[in-house]
């Protein structure tokens, strides 16, 4: 039994519902397993460079965020889309989350976590190779290890995999599915509070119906 977890660290929403997946996380890790799957939502030929004078319509979408998830993005991130110019490319932070993945499973879900906080909470560049250093040892993750096993062209082969996975499984982000070997239930397409995950994971515990068995 497991919970995949589709979302892209350039995605505001996933940011607004990392704290939900978080505590899914620590609730129900000893029952189920979690895989993170990063989706690219910006790679190749989608990638876009920021500017600031694209910031008015970044900071109108955090409001919007802001409105309907209670969540909070931080000044410093605000101040970066005010200020700064930089490439937004899913694959390289994708690409860090595949590396801890390989390195240190347990620890994928709270990198992830703190990936996505790092760029939306503290406004860290996502290109800059310090800031998943500093991740890593946040987290305890071996930093040499970790920078070998991100600029490996295996992990860049397992990144474009997990790409085309996403693809298959998911339209929006962030979306949370259960599997096991009877079924495939879709948890959440798109933000979603913690209290109705947290209701239908249990009722499926039970083996209770969730009502989204009919979906």
């Amino acid at each position: 039994m497991k919970i995949i977890y589709v979302m892209d660290p350039y995605d505001g929403w996933c940011y607004a519902g990392s704290e939900n997946i978080l505590r899914l996380y620590m609730r129900y890790r000893s029952l189920l397993q979690f895989e993170v799957l990063p989706a690219g939502m910006l790679r190749g030929e989608l990638c876009c460079q920021h500017r600031p004078d694209n910031a008015t319509a970044a900071l109108r979408s955090l409001r919007a965020i802001e409105k309907e998830t209670k969540a909070h993005f931080g000044e410093k991130h605000k101040q970066a889309l005010q200020n700064q110019e930089f490439l937004m490319d899913s694959e390289v932070p994708c690409r860090a989350i595949m590396a801890v993945r390989q390195l240190a499973p347990e620890q994928t879900l709270p990198f992830t976590h703190a990936l996505l906080h790092a760029r939306f909470n503290h406004g860290m560049d996502l290109n800059d190779k310090a800031t998943y250093l500093e991740l890593c040892e946040l987290l305890d993750i071996d930093k040499q290890a970790f920078y070998k096993t991100f600029t490996s062209d295996e992990t860049k082969e397992l990144t474009s995999r997990s790409f085309q996975v996403a693809d298959e499984l998911a339209e929006t982000y962030p979306t949370l599915l259960y599997v096991d070997e009877d079924m495939t239930l879709n948890l959440a397409k798109g933000y979603t509070p913690y209290d109705i995950l947290d209701l239908r994971i249990d009722r499926i515990l039970k083996g209770e119906a969730t009502g989204l068995e009919e979906e």
